[in-house]
């Protein structure tokens, strides 16, 4: 899930949308290179993991600000409502979990007991 402080700078950053065109810096550096360059400043790791991260992020942007309107597609509702459900049953599989580490703690702390009983006698 995603935090309430990445909410809040996403709607600081489209209330900012005044700022300066990033893009620009790079259009006009682009425009300066070779193919060559190009290619193997796309391929270089350090660019790839940045450029991921920055898909990520838009990705969210893009789902948060048209969400309600992606469900209402009806190719994708069936999609959101798996999302849903496999969310809900996540929560319960940890109720769950939650549950089964309370048992086996009871259990470890009897065997504790037990085998401190033992080592006194």
């Amino acid at each position: 899930m995603l935090s309430n402080a990445f909410f809040e700078s996403l709607n600081m950053g489209i209330q900012k949308a005044e700022a300066p065109d990033c893009w620009q810096r790079l259009t006009d550096y682009c425009s300066k290179m070779s193919q060559d360059q190009q290619l193997f400043v796309n391929q270089k790791p350090e660019v790839v993991e940045v450029r991921n991260k920055l898909m990520e992020a838009f990705s969210l942007f893009m789902f948060e600000k048209f969400k309600t309107e992606f469900s209402k597609v009806a190719d994708f509702q069936q999609l959101c409502n798996s999302y849903i459900d496999t969310v809900i049953q996540a929560g319960q599989d940890y109720s769950k979990q939650v549950v089964n580490v309370m048992d086996e703690n009871k259990a470890l702390k009897a065997r504790i007991a037990e085998l401190d009983g033992l080592q006194k006698d």
